[in-house]
């Protein structure tokens, strides 16, 4: 048995609305609604929106229950067929059943057949993939090596196709597109947005040590810092839902547990009529990549010029992060979204914080026995 604790950290909202019409609301996809007294479509009907709560899921074997404001849901997969139950307080029973063969998938509530849904279909007529090019790429990395090894003066943002990389007061690079957003549906993050689990840092010491050289008969200071920014979407796997969706079928097209899907969705669904539903166009980004820019530098102190720390030696490079997910076999579901390093970059991979101070130590005695002072400034 494994249970997972899902936590919000803000306090439950429950509140009453009334939606006038569901607007934006793509019937088309459904391929039957049976229950027209109870249709979501309806011109008017009332709800509870559900801002957060602590979700608690609990998974043994091919079954996950989920418990959330007093709804109970059960999600498990046998034989090829899918069913998530919701028993809500009252004692209304929902439930969803897809073959998983056919994907074809039904809604049931209290037993009477509501809708009835094409999964397969849906999965390929939702799911897009932007790509940035491999030229824009190509020259964002030219620009980027021209801009951090100061090959080119900063003077204003560099243009780079779609992308402009304007010059932020730590001294990093913001990569931004310049294009302006696709719609204007809520964009949902499976695990939030990269920065949430990967912030972009400048310089942050990883190293503070001291190095003896025989040579020049004294303790050299040396720090080594560390840097991870201007990251840019390279790719991105984006599903549409419109409002009114049930969220069951958001898991069924999107391959993801029950409970992952609550804890995704919680602040864009009201339950009605027993079933938790959409209650607003959302953007669902599952999948996304980004690369980013990283540095890792030796610093030591010059006693000679500038009574201070001076960069001596760095290495940079780029790597790249993504979305990842674990799959649970028994259930046929992806769960557990988080941020992982799929490309680390080679001055992190490369480069222990000891190696770097050892080099940093070797071209400061270097540059001793040369010149007798250091005579490259300061550096970043």
């Amino acid at each position: 048995m494994k249970k997972l604790m899902i936590f919000f950290v803000s306090v439950a909202v429950l509140f009453s609305t009334t939606i006038s019409s569901v607007v934006g609301y793509d019937s088309s996809r459904l391929i039957a609604s049976y229950d027209s007294s109870s249709s979501v479509v309806s011109k008017n009907f009332s709800y509870n929106m559900l801002e957060s709560k602590d979700i608690e899921v609990s998974t043994y074997g091919n079954k996950e229950i989920t418990r959330f404001n007093g709804f109970e849901t059960i999600d498990k997969t046998e034989e090829n067929i899918r069913t998530i139950t919701t028993k809500s307080p009252d004692g209304t029973l929902s439930e969803y059943v897809e073959n998983l063969e056919t994907g074809i998938a039904n809604i049931y509530t209290n037993g009477r057949l509501v809708e009835t849904y094409d999964i397969k279909k849906l999965r390929n007529e939702i799911t897009k993939v932007e790509l940035i090019s491999e030229d824009d790429l190509k020259n964002i990395d030219l620009a980027m090596e021209n801009l951090i090894t100061k090959k080119v003066k900063y003077t204003e943002p560099v243009k780079v196709g779609n992308y402009s990389i304007p010059k932020r007061s730590d001294g990093s690079f913001e990569i931004s597109e310049n294009m302006s957003m696709r719609s204007n549906n809520r964009k949902i993050y499976s695990s939030g947005q990269v920065t949430s689990s990967y912030p972009e840092y400048m310089y942050n010491d990883v190293l503070v040590t001291s190095r003896y050289s025989s040579e020049l008969q004294r303790t050299l200071l040396i720090r080594v810092k560390d840097s991870m920014y201007s990251y840019v979407n390279t790719s991105r796997t984006i599903k549409e839902f419109s409002p009114a969706t049930a969220l069951t079928i958001v898991a069924g097209v999107a391959k993801i547990s029950f409970g992952n899907a609550l804890g995704i969705f919680t602040g864009s669904i009201a339950i009605i009529n027993g079933v938790y539903r959409l209650v607003e166009a959302c953007d669902y980004y599952q999948h996304e990549e980004y690369k980013y820019y990283a540095m890792r530098g030796g610093y030591a102190y010059d006693y000679t010029t500038h009574f201070c720390f001076v960069e001596v030696f760095a290495e940079y490079g780029t790597g790249r992060l993504a979305l990842s997910w674990d799959w649970d076999h028994s259930q046929g579901v992806y769960f557990n979204p988080r941020w992982t390093h799929v490309a680390l970059a080679r001055p992190f991979a490369n480069f222990t914080t000891s190696q770097i101070a050892d080099e940093t130590l070797d071209i400061w005695e270097y540059t001793m026995y040369m010149w007798g002072y250091w005579r490259w400034g300061i550096g970043w």
